[in-house]
C-alpha cells in the first residue's frame, strides 16, 4: 500500500485556488484580488511549516493546492504587470519529504540488501518486507482520527462513483424493473473486498453513499501488515458503536497478501438432489485498490488473479452479473510518482496514465471509466481541480487472445452432433490432418472469432468456437483435439469439403462437461449470444471482418502435383498487440 490511507483530523485549513472570475470592476477587492491570493499563499506556506502534526497525505494535497494558487497569481500578475508572488523552495521539500524520509529510513533500515527494483528479489522476501514497513509505520497512520477536511470531498467523491457503479451493474442484472425487483436489486448485500486497506480510510465514506441509495455493504478488507489489520478492526468497532450503530453493513479484516487470497466458499445444494452439495465461491461485486498499485510486487500478477479469481462474473435466473475493479487514489498519478521517485523500494511503481485494449490482452476485463481530476470545494465554497485518480475495470466474459490465431483448411466431417443433437451446426478443423502442431499449443475452451467458408457466398460469419474434445458426450468424445465452429448466421447447406478460413481472437470460458444436454444448450446458447456481442459492439473486433485474410484469391493456381487438401491448409499466429495497432 501507499502509505497515506489514514483517516486524519485537520491541523490548520489549507485552502484551494479560487478559479471564480471576480467581477471586473474597480473596488478594493476586484484591484487586489492578486495581493490577496499571494498572501494566502504566503498564509499557507507557513502555516503549513508550523504544523506538527500534520499527516503525509495532507501534505501532498496542500502543497499541490498551494502550488496551484502560487502558480495563478504569479502566471496572472505577470500577465497584468502587478505583483509577483515568491516561493521559498524549502518549504515544499520539508513539507511532503519529511514522512517519505522516515519511510525511506525504516525501509532501508529493514532490508538493507534489497534492490530498488522489486523485479530483482523473490516475491516472499519483498512481500515480508512491506509488511515489517508497515508494521512499523502503522502507527502514523493511526494516531488522528478523521481525514483533513481538504480530502473530504475527494473521498465522498471516490466513495460516490463505487457506489454509484455497483448499483449501476446490480440493476443491469435485473430483468424486470418493478419496484419489488428494485427492492430486491439494493438489498441483496454488495461484496467489496478493500485490497491493502489499512486501516479503513475508505470504509465510512462507502457505507455513507451506501446508506443514501438503501443498499448493504458486506466489505472485507485485508492487508499485509498486522498492525495495520489492528488499527483496521479498532476503526470498525468506532464506527458501528457510534456513527452506524444501528447499521446492516459489515466489516471483517484479514491480514494476508492480496496474491495469496481467495474468496471463502460456502455449500450449496446441487440441484434436483437434496441430499447432494457443492462448494461455491462467494465472488466481490467490487475490488478496491485503493492508494496501493503502485506498491504491488507485479501490479500485472494481481491484476490477473483478481480478475481470474475474485470478481464475480456469472449467469443468473435475473440476467448477468459482473464484478468491477477499482484502481483509485485520492491525490492522482503525479503524488504516487513523487513517492516512487522518493522511495522506490517501498512505491516500485508508478500509476498508469492510460488504460488501453493493449493493456488488457489476456485479461477478462475492460475499462469501463478513467479520470485523473476531479473538483473539490475549497475555502469560501469556491471549487477547484484537483489531482485524483480513479479506473474502474469491468469483468467481461471474454478475453483478447494474447495471440490472433488463423487458420485455413477443408471443413471435416464431424459426428453429426452439432447440428442434429444440439442444433448447433458447426464447421471442423481436424487436429490429426493439418494442425496437429497448432492444436497442441492452443488451449481448450470455447473461442471467439470470425469465419469465412471460400466457396459458400461473400459473407464473413460470426463464430463462436469450441476447441477440445466435447467431453458432455460421455464415452463418445472427440478422440482427437478438434475446432467446432458455429457459424452466425448458419449455413444451411451443406458446407463439408469447402475451403474454411478461420481467425480466432477472443477466448470465452474454459470447456466443460454439462450435468445435461440442456444445460450444454443453454451454455451454447450464451455463448453465441455473448460472442455475437463482443463481435458487433468491441471498437475493434467488431472490424476484424475487414481483415485482408478473408479476402479470396484463386487457390487452385497453388496446387500444382502437391494434394489438394494440404495446400489448402494452412495456419499463422502472430502478437494481438501488433493486430491492435493496424
Amino acid at each position: 500500500m501507499i502509505p497515506i490511507k489514514r483517516e486524519l483530523s485537520p491541523p490548520a485549513r489549507v485552502p484551494c485556488s479560487n478559479k471564480t472570475s471576480l467581477d471586473n470592476n474597480r473596488s478594493i477587492v476586484g484591484h487586489y484580488r492578486h495581493l490577496i491570493i499571494a498572501l494566502t499563499t504566503m498564509y499557507c506556506m507557513t502555516s503549513l511549516r508550523q504544523a506538527v502534526g500534520f499527516s503525509p497525505m495532507r501534505q501532498v494535497f496542500a502543497r499541490r493546492m498551494i502550488q496551484s494558487v502560487a502558480s495563478q497569481a504569479s502566471n496572472s500578475a505577470a500577465r497584468e504587470g502587478r505583483l509577483q508572488v515568491a516561493t521559498d523552495p524549502s518549504v515544499e521539500k520539508n513539507d511532503f519529504d519529511e514522512f517519505v524520509e522516515k519511510q525511506a529510513d525504516v525501509s532501508s533500515r529493514l532490508g538493507s540488501n534489497i534492490s530498488s527494483s522489486s523485479t530483482m528479489i523473490d516475491r516472499s522476501e519483498f512481500v515480508k518486507h512491506q509488511a515489517q514497513t508497515f508494521d512499523e509505520l502503522s502507527s502514523t497512520f493511526a494516531q488522528q482520527e478523521s481525514i483533513s477536511k481538504e480530502l473530504i470531498p475527494v473521498y465522498d467523491t471516490l466513495a460516490n462513483r463505487i457506489i454509484d457503479n455497483l448499483l449501476g451493474e446490480r440493476r443491469a442484472a435485473f430483468e424486470d424493473e418493478s419496484n419489488e425487483e428494485e427492492k430486491d436489486c439494493r438489498m441483496e448485500p454488495f461484496r467489496i473486498l478493500d485490497v491493502a486497506c489499512g486501516t479503513g480510510a475508505l470504509w465510512p465514506f462507502l457505507m455513507r453513499q451506501a446508506d443514501q441509495r438503501n443498499m448493504t455493504l458486506h466489505i472485507q478488507g485485508v492487508d499485509l501488515s498486522s498492525n495495520m489489520v489492528d488499527y483496521g478492526k479498532q476503526h470498525s468497532l468506532l464506527l458501528f458503536n457510534n456513527e452506524f450503530n444501528d447499521s446492516r453493513h459489515e466489516i471483517q479484516t484479514d491480514c494476508t497478501d492480496v496474491m495469496d487470497y481467495h474468496a471463502p466458499t460456502q455449500k450449496e445444494a446441487v440441484d434436483g438432489d437434496d441430499s447432494a452439495t457443492i462448494e461455491k465461491a462467494l465472488l466481490y461485486d467490487a475490488v478496491i485498490c485503493n492508494a496501493c498499485w503502485a506498491n504491488f510486487y507485479s501490479p500485472q500478477d494481481v491484476l490477473q488473479h483478481i480478475t481470474n479469481n475474485l470478481l464475480v462474473s456469472h449467469m443468473s435466473s435475473k440476467g448477468n452479473a459482473f464484478g468491477q475493479l477499482f484502481i483509485t487514489h485520492p491525490l492522482g498519478a503525479g503524488a504516487v510518482q513523487d513517492l516512487h521517485d522518493a522511495d522506490p523500494i517501498t512505491v516500485p511503481h508508478t500509476l498508469p496514465l492510460q488504460w488501453d485494449h493493449s493493456d488488457l490482452i489476456g485479461l477478462p476485463v475492460e475499462t469501463k471509466e478513467f479520470v485523473q481530476e476531479v473538483d473539490v470545494a475549497s475555502f469560501e465554497s469556491e471549487t477547484a481541480s484537483a489531482p485524483f485518480y480513479f479506473t474502474n475495470l469491468k469483468r467481461v466474459r471474454h478475453s483478447l487472445l494474447p495471440e490472433v490465431w488463423r487458420f485455413r483448411g477443408p471443413v471435416a466431417h464431424g459426428y453429426g452432433r452439432g447440428g442434429k443433437k444440439l442444433g448447433f451446426p458447426t464447421a471442423n478443423l481436424v487436429a490429426s490432418e493439418f494442425f496437429q502442431t497448432a492444436l497442441n499449443d492452443l488451449e481448450t475452451g470455447v473461442y471467439v472469432g470470425w469465419a469465412f467458408v471460400e466457396e459458400a457466398g461473400d459473407v464473413v460469419h460470426k463464430a463462436v468456437v469450441n476447441v477440445g474434445y466435447s467431453p458432455t458426450f460421455e464415452g463418445k468424445e472427440n478422440p482427437e483435439k478438434m475446432i467446432e465452429a458455429h457459424l452466425m448466421p448458419n449455413i444451411l447447406d451443406d458446407f463439408y469439403g469447402k475451403t474454411m478460413r478461420l481467425e480466432l481472437l477472443a477466448y470465452l470460458r474454459p470447456e466443460q462437461k454439462f450435468a445435461s444436454f440442456p444445460d450444454l444448450i443453454a451454455q451454447i446458447n450464451a455463448d453465441a449470444t455473448d460472442a455475437k456481442w463482443l463481435l458487433e459492439s468491441h471498437p475493434i473486433l467488431s472490424k476484424a471482418h475487414q481483415d485482408n485474410f478473408f479476402v479470396v484469391h484463386d487457390w487452385s493456381s497453388d496446387l500444382q502435383d502437391e494434394d489438394e487438401d494440404k495446400v489448402r491448409s494452412s495456419y499463422d499466429r502472430f502478437d494481438m498487440s501488433e493486430y491492435l495497432q493496424l
